[in-house]
């Protein structure tokens, strides 16, 4: 019987077993394969500490933000923010603490969330944010200026934490658009379908109806 024992195939020896494998594994000799390991290692080092600096960022963030204390505990604020599964967290959370929505009537706090409703649909053109912000009502424009302030606020945050864009927050704030004010608005208010859809002829109703619901 060969000797090498159950892993060395063919009856060869187990250091010729090894070398077989990592043969076969490195498409080359072992000093190819050990080449390899070292650049693998060096990537795993790269992306570790890509990792651990954006992890770092990030806390910086939310700590200014208040969603964790000094200790990285998470607070009310930040447990408020986690329960959110529809729209910005952080936007959201920070109109809920600031007082935002407290002091808007149930009617505009409802097209005030629409906002957050835009923000999934396609992304509007920069001009047309701000047509449609001059076209809004005082009332409905007092409620976006709070909305464009709190998120004003939050893109500064994550500007200081490198984890946002220089554009003193315009990129961010366009997300939530808010053309759709008007049609919520109305709606909230008991005006008939046909009314809501005049408000806005290039949106078609079936969109109008999944974003009301």
């Amino acid at each position: 019987a060969g000797g090498g024992g159950p892993d060395a195939p063919n009856g060869g020896t187990p250091a010729s077993a090894r070398k077989q494998r990592r043969t076969s594994l490195g498409g080359g000799d072992g000093a190819a394969t050990d080449h390899e390991m070292v650049g693998c290692k060096k990537r795993c080092r790269q992306l570790c500490s890509g990792f651990v600096e954006e992890l770092r960022c990030m806390r910086l963030a939310l700590r200014r933000l208040g969603h964790v204390d000094a200790h990285d505990i998470v607070t009310l604020k930040g447990r408020a923010a986690m329960e959110v599964d529809a729209g910005d967290e952080l936007l959201i959370g920070e109109l809920l603490f600031d007082g935002s929505f407290a002091a808007l009537s149930p009617l505009v706090a409802a097209a005030l969330a629409s906002c957050f409703i835009a923000a999934e649909m396609e992304k509007p053109k920069p001009e047309a944010v701000t047509a449609a912000k001059e076209a809004l009502a005082p009332e409905l424009k007092v409620a976006y200026e709070r909305l464009t302030s709190a998120a004003r606020r939050i893109a500064s945050v994550l500007v200081d934490a490198q984890l946002g864009a220089l554009d003193n927050g315009e990129g961010y704030i366009n997300t939530f658009s808010p053309h759709l004010m008007p049609l919520v608005l109305a709606w909230a208010s008991g005006s008939d379908f046909g009314t809501v859809c005049a408000l806005d002829p290039n949106l078609f109703e079936g969109t109008i109806v999944r974003m009301i619901k």
